[in-house]
Protein backbone atom coordinates (compact mmCIF):
# COMPACT_ATOMS: atom_id res chain seq x y z
CA UNK A 1 0.00 0.00 0.00
CA UNK A 2 1.28 3.46 -0.91
CA UNK A 3 1.88 5.98 1.85
CA UNK A 4 1.41 9.39 0.26
CA UNK A 5 3.02 12.43 1.80
CA UNK A 6 1.00 15.60 1.16
CA UNK A 7 3.23 18.67 1.19
CA UNK A 8 1.41 22.04 1.03
CA UNK A 9 3.23 24.88 -0.67
CA UNK A 10 5.61 26.72 1.63
CA UNK A 11 3.72 28.95 4.06
CA UNK A 12 0.32 27.39 3.32
CA UNK A 13 -1.70 25.57 5.96
CA UNK A 14 -3.59 23.24 3.61
CA UNK A 15 -3.34 21.80 0.10
CA UNK A 16 -5.94 22.17 -2.66
CA UNK A 17 -5.68 20.04 -5.81
CA UNK A 18 -7.76 20.29 -8.96
CA UNK A 19 -7.53 17.16 -11.07
CA UNK A 20 -8.71 16.38 -14.57
CA UNK A 21 -7.38 13.34 -16.41
CA UNK A 22 -8.24 10.25 -18.42
CA UNK A 23 -8.78 8.14 -15.29
CA UNK A 24 -7.78 8.20 -11.63
CA UNK A 25 -4.63 6.39 -10.49
CA UNK A 26 -5.42 2.84 -9.45
CA UNK A 27 -3.54 2.07 -6.24
CA UNK A 28 -4.41 1.75 -2.58
CA UNK A 29 -2.96 4.68 -0.70
CA UNK A 30 -3.32 6.55 2.56
CA UNK A 31 -2.01 9.76 4.07
CA UNK A 32 -1.91 11.58 7.40
CA UNK A 33 -4.29 14.30 6.22
CA UNK A 34 -8.07 14.56 6.08
CA UNK A 35 -9.20 14.64 2.45
CA UNK A 36 -12.36 16.43 1.39
CA UNK A 37 -12.99 15.34 -2.19
CA UNK A 38 -15.59 16.50 -4.69
CA UNK A 39 -15.97 14.42 -7.87
CA UNK A 40 -16.39 16.87 -10.74
CA UNK A 41 -16.53 14.34 -13.58
CA UNK A 42 -16.62 10.60 -14.06
CA UNK A 43 -18.04 7.51 -12.44
CA UNK A 44 -16.87 4.13 -11.19
CA UNK A 45 -16.25 2.40 -7.86
CA UNK A 46 -14.96 4.03 -4.67
CA UNK A 47 -12.83 1.81 -2.44
CA UNK A 48 -12.59 3.06 1.16
CA UNK A 49 -11.34 0.69 3.81
CA UNK A 50 -13.44 -2.46 3.48
CA UNK A 51 -16.27 -0.78 1.57
CA UNK A 52 -16.86 -0.65 -2.18
CA UNK A 53 -19.56 1.69 -3.50
CA UNK A 54 -20.29 3.58 -6.74
CA UNK A 55 -19.01 7.12 -7.23
CA UNK A 56 -20.30 9.70 -9.68
CA UNK A 57 -20.14 13.38 -10.52
CA UNK A 58 -21.26 15.55 -7.61
CA UNK A 59 -20.23 13.13 -4.85
CA UNK A 60 -18.72 14.91 -1.84
CA UNK A 61 -16.80 12.74 0.63
CA UNK A 62 -14.63 13.37 3.69
CA UNK A 63 -11.95 10.71 4.19
CA UNK A 64 -10.27 10.57 7.59
CA UNK A 65 -6.49 10.38 8.14
CA UNK A 66 -4.75 7.15 7.17
CA UNK A 67 -7.83 5.56 5.67
CA UNK A 68 -6.83 3.31 2.72
CA UNK A 69 -8.71 4.36 -0.41
CA UNK A 70 -8.72 4.73 -4.19
CA UNK A 71 -11.17 5.38 -7.05
CA UNK A 72 -11.52 2.83 -9.84
CA UNK A 73 -13.06 4.33 -12.97
CA UNK A 74 -15.45 2.32 -15.14
CA UNK A 75 -13.92 0.46 -18.08
CA UNK A 76 -14.90 3.13 -20.59
CA UNK A 77 -12.34 5.54 -19.07
CA UNK A 78 -9.48 3.18 -19.94
CA UNK A 79 -10.46 3.05 -23.62
CA UNK A 80 -9.48 5.35 -26.48
CA UNK A 81 -12.13 8.08 -26.25
CA UNK A 82 -12.60 11.62 -24.96
CA UNK A 83 -13.98 10.69 -21.55
CA UNK A 84 -12.30 12.36 -18.56
CA UNK A 85 -12.60 12.26 -14.80
CA UNK A 86 -12.07 15.15 -12.43
CA UNK A 87 -11.96 16.03 -8.75
CA UNK A 88 -11.35 18.87 -6.33
CA UNK A 89 -9.53 17.76 -3.17
CA UNK A 90 -8.62 19.65 -0.01
CA UNK A 91 -6.01 18.12 2.30
CA UNK A 92 -5.59 19.39 5.87
CA UNK A 93 -4.57 18.25 9.34
CA UNK A 94 -5.67 19.14 12.87
CA UNK A 95 -2.84 21.67 12.90
CA UNK A 96 -5.00 24.21 11.02
CA UNK A 97 -7.31 24.53 14.04
CA UNK A 98 -6.76 26.48 17.28
CA UNK A 99 -5.08 24.65 20.15
CA UNK A 100 -8.26 24.90 22.21
CA UNK A 101 -10.46 23.34 19.52
CA UNK A 102 -11.28 20.37 21.76
CA UNK A 103 -12.97 22.62 24.30
CA UNK A 104 -14.31 25.39 22.03
CA UNK A 105 -18.07 25.31 21.54
CA UNK A 106 -17.63 27.10 18.21
CA UNK A 107 -15.87 24.03 16.81
CA UNK A 108 -18.14 21.41 18.40
CA UNK A 109 -19.93 20.30 15.21
CA UNK A 110 -16.70 20.33 13.16
CA UNK A 111 -15.01 18.29 15.89
CA UNK A 112 -17.80 15.70 15.79
CA UNK A 113 -17.65 15.50 11.99
CA UNK A 114 -13.86 15.05 11.94
CA UNK A 115 -14.16 12.29 14.54
CA UNK A 116 -16.79 10.56 12.38
CA UNK A 117 -14.56 10.88 9.30
CA UNK A 118 -12.55 7.84 10.37
CA UNK A 119 -15.58 5.95 8.98
CA UNK A 120 -15.52 8.06 5.75
CA UNK A 121 -18.47 10.41 5.25
CA UNK A 122 -20.58 10.96 2.15
CA UNK A 123 -22.60 14.17 2.30
CA UNK A 124 -26.18 14.52 1.10
CA UNK A 125 -25.93 17.48 -1.27
CA UNK A 126 -28.71 18.91 -3.40
CA UNK A 127 -28.00 19.27 -7.09
CA UNK A 128 -24.51 17.75 -7.21
CA UNK A 129 -22.06 20.29 -8.59
CA UNK A 130 -24.70 23.02 -8.45
CA UNK A 131 -25.00 22.66 -4.66
CA UNK A 132 -23.80 25.89 -2.97
CA UNK A 133 -21.17 24.05 -0.92
CA UNK A 134 -19.82 22.37 -4.06
CA UNK A 135 -19.53 25.75 -5.76
CA UNK A 136 -17.65 27.16 -2.76
CA UNK A 137 -15.28 24.22 -2.80
CA UNK A 138 -14.63 24.75 -6.50
CA UNK A 139 -13.69 28.37 -5.82
CA UNK A 140 -11.55 27.67 -2.76
CA UNK A 141 -7.80 28.07 -3.20
CA UNK A 142 -4.92 27.61 -0.79
CA UNK A 143 -3.11 30.77 -1.88
CA UNK A 144 -5.47 33.37 -0.47
CA UNK A 145 -3.90 33.67 2.95
CA UNK A 146 -6.12 34.14 5.99
CA UNK A 147 -9.28 34.46 3.91
CA UNK A 148 -8.70 31.03 2.39
CA UNK A 149 -8.28 29.46 5.81
CA UNK A 150 -11.41 31.08 7.22
CA UNK A 151 -13.33 30.03 4.10
CA UNK A 152 -12.20 26.44 4.69
CA UNK A 153 -13.36 26.74 8.31
CA UNK A 154 -16.74 27.94 7.10
CA UNK A 155 -17.05 25.18 4.50
CA UNK A 156 -16.30 22.57 7.16
CA UNK A 157 -18.76 24.19 9.57
CA UNK A 158 -21.47 24.20 6.90
CA UNK A 159 -20.78 20.55 6.05
CA UNK A 160 -20.90 19.60 9.73
CA UNK A 161 -24.57 20.61 9.65
CA UNK A 162 -25.32 18.62 6.48
CA UNK A 163 -26.76 15.14 6.64
CA UNK A 164 -24.12 12.51 5.90
CA UNK A 165 -23.75 8.75 5.83
CA UNK A 166 -20.79 6.72 7.02
CA UNK A 167 -19.29 4.56 4.28
CA UNK A 168 -17.67 1.92 6.46
CA UNK A 169 -18.76 0.24 9.68
CA UNK A 170 -15.47 0.15 11.59
CA UNK A 171 -12.26 2.08 12.02
CA UNK A 172 -9.61 0.37 9.87
CA UNK A 173 -7.21 3.27 9.50
CA UNK A 174 -3.54 2.55 8.92
CA UNK A 175 -0.88 3.98 11.21
CA UNK A 176 2.70 3.58 10.08
CA UNK A 177 5.22 3.05 12.84
CA UNK A 178 8.62 4.71 12.69
CA UNK A 179 10.04 1.31 11.78
CA UNK A 180 7.60 0.98 8.86
CA UNK A 181 8.44 4.50 7.66
CA UNK A 182 12.06 3.37 7.39
CA UNK A 183 11.24 0.43 5.13
CA UNK A 184 12.96 0.76 1.72
CA UNK A 185 9.72 1.16 -0.25
CA UNK A 186 8.38 3.92 1.97
CA UNK A 187 11.74 5.68 2.03
CA UNK A 188 11.69 5.70 -1.78
CA UNK A 189 8.27 7.39 -1.75
CA UNK A 190 9.50 9.89 0.82
CA UNK A 191 12.53 10.78 -1.30
CA UNK A 192 10.47 11.33 -4.45
CA UNK A 193 7.80 13.37 -2.66
CA UNK A 194 10.47 15.62 -1.13
CA UNK A 195 12.77 15.97 -4.15
CA UNK A 196 10.50 15.77 -7.21
CA UNK A 197 11.31 19.38 -8.16
CA UNK A 198 14.98 18.44 -8.51
CA UNK A 199 16.79 16.10 -10.88
CA UNK A 200 16.12 12.62 -9.47
CA UNK A 201 18.34 9.67 -10.34
CA UNK A 202 17.72 6.00 -9.66
CA UNK A 203 21.04 5.67 -7.85
CA UNK A 204 20.17 8.52 -5.45
CA UNK A 205 16.78 7.05 -4.58
CA UNK A 206 18.25 3.57 -4.20
CA UNK A 207 20.96 4.85 -1.87
CA UNK A 208 18.37 6.68 0.26
CA UNK A 209 16.17 3.55 0.36
CA UNK A 210 19.07 1.28 1.18
CA UNK A 211 18.68 -1.00 -1.84
CA UNK A 212 20.51 -1.66 -5.07
CA UNK A 213 18.94 0.09 -8.08
CA UNK A 214 17.68 -3.21 -9.52
CA UNK A 215 16.18 -4.31 -6.19
CA UNK A 216 14.51 -0.93 -5.73
CA UNK A 217 12.90 -1.09 -9.17
CA UNK A 218 11.46 -4.52 -8.42
CA UNK A 219 10.28 -3.54 -4.94
CA UNK A 220 8.73 -0.27 -6.07
CA UNK A 221 6.79 -1.97 -8.88
CA UNK A 222 5.45 -4.54 -6.40
CA UNK A 223 4.23 -1.85 -4.00
CA UNK A 224 2.92 0.81 -6.37
CA UNK A 225 1.99 -1.24 -9.42
CA UNK A 226 4.06 1.11 -11.59
CA UNK A 227 7.69 2.03 -12.12
CA UNK A 228 9.49 4.51 -9.90
CA UNK A 229 9.82 7.00 -12.75
CA UNK A 230 6.15 6.64 -13.73
CA UNK A 231 5.27 7.58 -10.15
CA UNK A 232 7.75 10.48 -10.25
CA UNK A 233 6.08 11.75 -13.43
CA UNK A 234 2.65 11.57 -11.79
CA UNK A 235 3.83 13.56 -8.76
CA UNK A 236 5.37 16.22 -11.01
CA UNK A 237 2.30 16.48 -13.23
CA UNK A 238 -0.04 16.69 -10.23
CA UNK A 239 2.06 19.59 -8.93
CA UNK A 240 1.96 21.25 -12.35
CA UNK A 241 -1.87 21.13 -12.31
CA UNK A 242 -1.80 23.42 -9.29
CA UNK A 243 0.63 25.88 -10.89
CA UNK A 244 -1.28 25.98 -14.17
CA UNK A 245 -4.65 26.58 -12.52
CA UNK A 246 -3.57 28.96 -9.74
CA UNK A 247 -0.68 31.00 -11.14
CA UNK A 248 0.08 33.10 -14.20
CA UNK A 249 3.49 31.48 -14.68
CA UNK A 250 4.41 30.66 -18.30
CA UNK A 251 4.35 26.99 -19.21
CA UNK A 252 8.15 26.82 -19.49
CA UNK A 253 8.45 28.02 -15.88
CA UNK A 254 5.77 25.58 -14.72
CA UNK A 255 7.73 22.76 -16.35
CA UNK A 256 10.93 23.80 -14.58
CA UNK A 257 9.21 24.33 -11.21
CA UNK A 258 7.64 20.87 -11.49
CA UNK A 259 10.98 19.15 -11.99
CA UNK A 260 11.16 18.79 -15.79
CA UNK A 261 14.44 19.64 -17.43
CA UNK A 262 12.87 20.77 -20.71
CA UNK A 263 9.44 21.91 -21.77
CA UNK A 264 9.07 19.46 -24.68
CA UNK A 265 9.41 16.49 -22.30
CA UNK A 266 6.94 18.16 -19.93
CA UNK A 267 4.44 18.61 -22.78
CA UNK A 268 4.71 14.94 -23.80
CA UNK A 269 4.27 13.57 -20.28
CA UNK A 270 1.46 16.02 -19.49
CA UNK A 271 -0.49 15.02 -22.62
CA UNK A 272 0.04 11.33 -21.87
CA UNK A 273 -1.28 11.57 -18.30
CA UNK A 274 -4.01 14.18 -18.69
CA UNK A 275 -5.15 13.75 -22.29
CA UNK A 276 -4.66 17.47 -23.03
CA UNK A 277 -1.71 19.81 -23.49
CA UNK A 278 -0.56 22.13 -20.68
CA UNK A 279 -1.80 25.08 -22.74
CA UNK A 280 -5.27 23.55 -23.08
CA UNK A 281 -5.37 22.67 -19.38
CA UNK A 282 -4.42 26.22 -18.38
CA UNK A 283 -7.04 27.71 -20.70
CA UNK A 284 -9.75 25.57 -19.09
CA UNK A 285 -8.67 25.74 -15.44
CA UNK A 286 -6.83 28.99 -14.75
CA UNK A 287 -8.48 30.96 -11.95
CA UNK A 288 -7.39 34.55 -11.49
CA UNK A 289 -6.69 35.28 -7.84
Amino acid sequence: MLYEKIIPAQGHSFEKRSMKMKHFSVHWHHHDEYELILITAGHGKRFTGNKVAPFQEGDLVLIGPNMPHFHLCDEAYFEQNKLEVGSESVYFTDAIFPNNMETSREFATIRRMLKDSKMCLKFETNGGLSDPIAQRLLQLNSDGGFKSLTELYDILYTLSNYRYETLIAEDITVELTEEELQLPGNRAFQYINQHFKEKVTLSEVAEYAGLTPAALCRRFKQIAGKSLFDYLSEVRIEFSYKLLSESSLPISTVANESGFQNVSHFNRVFKKLSGVTPKEYKRNHYRRI
